[in-house]
């Protein structure tokens, strides 16, 4: 699915900037339905000719037909990973912005957490019925998505209007969401002083080379390498692993699963209020100290369990683990995606999206060296100290470089005027 991200991003970029952010959502939903299709298909009917396997005993699971429908349902991911920032940023009023802007995170842990119970759900039944819903329902999802875009909320956004030159449909969309009608005389020539002059459209090459594009850039990738170098794919899968290693039974485990889902979700909700009183910046270097502070708890911890693996120190584990996901959602993991679209133009989103998809790939290859030093507990000491280092430059990065959209251009704008 990452690799299916990846391209979704671009993709998305693509489809939004030719054919309009509402197209893009399209897209994305058909690509959803065609991908999740796929899997429920080839599940069901094509692995042990019609026979549904169990997923922990087939060994066939991951067929190709199942790969290929993977692999659609990422671009999926990608493009709604890029567009959806962008759609918030593009139609929501400043003022509400932050608070809109955090509920996509609020959304995202949602999804996960109705992952955990659906998946728990078809491992405990075994049932094709059960395994059919799983994977069955993101179709019924995007057909609702469909439904709302399209009859009820069929909006494009002012930005997009303005810079296809439907300057009169944007300034109507504007006097709507403000509730303003004398937005219909004053805001175009607010905005553009200039009517007859047409938009440039931001290019790849302009994100390069241009200063006004190119700090933000910089700052954008910065801070996605950095949600993904805290290590929260790593505390995700050592979390599972060290369930594992517990002597409570299999439906336990699955529904300590559940847990970590409604303290992902019910943790996200924390940043909307954080956002309104504290500010992006303060909320970044807060969480950096929060996880900093778990990866060393659990830096004094993982030698004691070479000697004494016992269940109170799996379990302590275990609780820090979710403490660590407390401080994630409450910073970098919400506040990356909603601070990219602050600052990025629709294509700056799209790479630094593309950047989060293609480190989350190469931080889940990182985990997956476990299996090799099975004897030791040195690389777990070793992942921690890595991502305990990163935690740190996150917190020092944050407090000399996150700057807010107005102090980004004012800062460029003058860089561009002395060259």
């Amino acid at each position: 699915m990452p690799f299916g991200a990846i391209f979704g991003c671009f993709l998305g970029a693509w489809i939004s900037g030719s054919f309009g952010r509402l197209k893009a959502f399209l897209c994305s939903d058909i690509l959803n339905i065609i991908g999740s299709g796929i899997c429920t298909v080839s599940i069901i009917f094509w692995i042990g000719n019609g026979k549904f396997p169990s997923y922990r005993d087939d060994a066939n699971y991951f067929t190709p037909l199942f790969d290929i429908g993977h692999f659609i349902c990422g671009l999926n991911s990608g493009i709604s990973s890029f567009l959806v920032p962008l759609y918030i940023r593009e139609l929501t009023p400043i003022e509400t912005y932050n608070s809109l802007a955090a509920m996509n995170q609020v959304m995202i842990t949602l999804g996960i957490l109705i992952s955990y119970c659906l998946g728990t759900l078809a491992c405990q039944t075994h049932s094709a019925f059960t395994n059919a819903l799983a994977f069955s329902f993101p179709i019924a999802i995007s057909l609702l998505h469909l439904f709302l875009m399209y009859w009820k909320f069929d909006n494009e956004t002012p930005t997009y209007l303005w810079m296809s030159n439907r300057r009169q449909d944007a300034i109507a969309l504007m006097s709507w969401l403000y509730y303003n009608q004398d937005l219909k005389d004053s805001f175009g020539n607010i905005i553009d002083p200039n009517p007859d002059q047409e938009n440039k459209v931001v290019s790849y090459k302009d994100l390069f080379t241009m200063e006004t594009h190119k700090r933000g850039l910089k700052l954008g990738c910065t801070v996605a390498i950095l949600q993904q170098f805290t290590g929260i794919n790593m505390i995700i899968y050592h979390s599972t692993a060290l369930m594992e290693k517990s002597d409570s039974s299999q439906s336990s485990r699955d529904y300590f699963t559940i847990l970590f889902g409604i303290i992902n979700w019910s943790s996200a909700f924390l940043i909307v209020y954080f956002l309104y009183h504290k500010g992006k910046k303060q909320m970044l270097e807060i969480g950096a100290v929060g996880m900093g502070c778990c990866y060393i708890i659990l830096l004094i911890l993982e030698p004691i369990s070479i000697y004494e693996d016992n269940q109170v120190l799996i379990g302590t584990k275990i609780a820090i683990i979710a403490v660590f996901m407390f401080f994630f959602e409450i910073s970098i993991g919400p506040i990356m995606w909603l601070y990219n679209a602050d600052i990025l133009c629709d294509k700056g989103i799209a790479i630094t999206s593309a950047v989060t998809w293609t480190l989350t790939t190469f931080v889940v290859a990182l985990v997956g060296f476990d299996s090799f030093f099975e004897a030791s507990n040195w690389w777990w000491e070793f992942l921690y100290a890595f991502f305990l280092f990163f935690c740190g430059v996150l917190f020092f990065f944050s407090r000399a470089y996150v700057v807010e959209r107005t102090q980004l251009n004012e800062k460029a704008d003058e860089k561009d005027t002395t060259s």
